[in-house]
């Protein structure tokens, strides 16, 4: 199957008089129509499209181009047409890593029409393209750079001005119909942020406003906002974590200045041009304007509120955690999220869900499970999985050992037939010699020529099913092979897996999943590595008998 890929960033939308050409993706899926019309070898071929439509160049973590490097780790695309290099990625490093690394590696062939490059091409072809990929994908990553810098600095202009910039306004406002860059209080959300400064300033803390709001049914920011459809793109919103009011939503809703009338901006800031690195800007550096729009409390009750939550916060009483190897490790079954550790003289050392009072109908209201439950589950279970870990183990290395046994093979049939080839070349020469000087007729000159060249045609034929086979013999490796053997030695300095120790949870165990003290799901590392490498060695010895 052929993958056909489309990217278009907001950037590329503009068309003024140096870029008479639209990189739309109509554009882009007519000239690569009109490139696979000129290959009838590819006519019966199925082709896929993925499209990436509003997504920069500079990062790789775009959905449609994700969901195609997984189609090529299932084997199912076997050659990547683009439009250009610019399309499939403005990073030079990582166009580079993609196309004179992973493809070579995956099998798949690389195509780049109006770059005129094809990975397939002879090593002399590909020579003098291979340097000018490398130009042009410096070109596209520092024309990115300074389309970012440019757009950085004008917006930092603006935010000085108090001109809001778009994207998601604080949970509570809207943007203003009659300018885009302000900003007004919406009239339904407004009163839930009303509400929560409210029983604040009545001396309720973040957890007992939690639980009156998610008894209340009032929306968060999250839920709100998709209901709203105040979303413009899938890739930028939340991934609906917010479905409950936590301590940290209340909290970060009461420390927000931008409730009492205050432009905020610049708090988080890019570290690099087209970078998805980012960092928390220094409290000098942050934009605030006092003053710049309508609040939805006044600058007192928004002190108030702070300074009656400070003291509500000091009289809840503090629970003491410890650090423990399944710490991080272990989730809440129901709601998905992390559960914290406890160490207690009563109830004893246990994991519990902390949203559970936050949740008035859920299933997980705050059981706790006991560390020994757990341990436990580890220990019987470990067992096995180690056992099952190092036989896949020993299959992959009787595959690897295979594999550089047929390698071997594979080169030196090749080398034979490079010199079959040299011996041919030599011979053929010999006979033109030999007609020169009038040794041989011309009839037995041509009919020589015609069988060197057809028996040099049959070399190559054959050093090409050799290369051929020599590719699938690199995509057949296992990549996660080296890693689990420096996993297994790892293990073997760690001791006995009787004991839950952090060497042990970090190596092997992905997740733990509790719902109560019968339920407890654990999630290995490697479990789907595992199964498939000893069900295909059945299927192996299965057709071997």
């Amino acid at each position: 199957m052929i993958g056909v890929y489309y990217r278009l960033s907001l950037s590329d939308e503009d068309i003024n008089e140096k870029k008479k050409e639209s990189n739309s993706i109509a554009n882009q899926r007519k000239t690569i129509q009109m490139f696979l019309e000129t290959h009838p070898e590819w006519k019966h071929e199925e082709i896929e499209e993925y499209i990436d439509d509003g997504f920069t160049g500079t990062s790789m973590e775009r959905p449609a181009f994700q969901r195609m490097m997984q189609d090529v780790r299932n084997n199912q695309i076997k050659t990547i047409i683009v439009k250009d290099f610019s399309r499939f990625a403005r990073d030079y490093i990582e166009a580079g890593d993609y196309i004179e690394r992973i493809f070579p590696f995956m099998g798949v062939r690389f195509i780049s029409i109006n770059d005129y490059y094809d990975s397939e091409s002879t090593i002399e072809d590909n020579g003098m393209k291979n340097f000018e990929m490398v130009v042009k994908n410096i070109v596209n990553t520092a024309y990115s750079r300074d389309i970012s810098a440019k757009i950085s600095a004008t917006d930092r202009t603006k935010q000085k001005q108090g001109l809001y910039l778009g994207g998601y306004r604080a949970y509570g406002f809207l943007p203003d119909p009659s300018d885009k860059h302000k900003v007004i209080v919406d009239p339904v959300a407004g009163k839930y942020v009303r509400m929560i400064f409210d029983l604040a300033i009545e001396g309720k803390n973040t957890k007992e406003i939690a639980v009156i709001l998610n008894e209340r049914g009032i929306p968060t920011a999250a839920k709100y906002q998709i209901e709203q459809k105040n979303v413009t793109k899938e890739q930028s919103c939340w991934k609906l974590k917010g479905e409950s009011w936590t301590r940290e939503t209340v909290l970060r809703i009461l420390r927000n200045e931008r409730y009492k009338g205050t432009y905020v901006a610049r708090e988080i800031v890019q570290v690099t041009p087209c970078k998805k690195a980012r960092m928390r800007n220094p409290e000098d550096k942050v934009v605030k304007i006092e003053n710049a729009h309508d609040g939805i409390v006044t600058p007192e009750e928004y002190e108030q509120a702070i300074k009656v939550l400070r003291t509500a916060t000091r009289r809840e009483t503090k629970r003491k955690t410890k650090y423990y190897p399944l710490k991080g490790k272990v989730v809440c079954g129901y709601c998905g999220r992390h559960m914290v550790h406890f160490e207690q003289l009563k109830r004893g050392n246990h994991f519990r869900c902390r949203y559970g009072k936050n949740l008035p109908d859920g299933q997980c209201q705050e059981l706790p499970v006991q560390d020994s439950v757990i341990e436990d589950m580890i220990r019987n279970s470990l067992s096995m999985h180690l056992f099952l870990f190092d036989k896949a183990l020993d299959v992959l290395a009787a595959q690897e050992e295979n594999i550089l046994l047929k390698k071997s093979k594979l080169e030196k049939q090749q080398e034979a037939l490079y010199q079959q080839m040299e011996d041919n070349s030599r011979e053929k020469v010999k006979l033109y010699e030999q007609y020169s000087e009038g040794e041989v007729e011309k009839e037995v000159f041509i009919n020589g020529r015609e069988a060197f060249s057809e028996k040099d045609g049959e070399i190559r034929s054959a050093i090409q099913k050799i290369q051929e086979e020599k590719k699938k013999l690199i995509v057949s490796k296992k990549p996660d092979y080296e890693q689990m053997k420096q996993l297994k030695k790892d293990m073997d300095k760690a001791g006995s897996v009787l004991e839950v120790s952090m060497e042990i949870v970090e190596s092997f165990v992905s997740e733990i999943r509790v719902y109560n003290q019968e339920r407890i799901e654990i999630i290995w590392k490697y479990d789907d590595e595992i199964l498939q490498i000893l069900a295909q060695e059945k299927e192996t010895m299965e057709v071997a008998i």
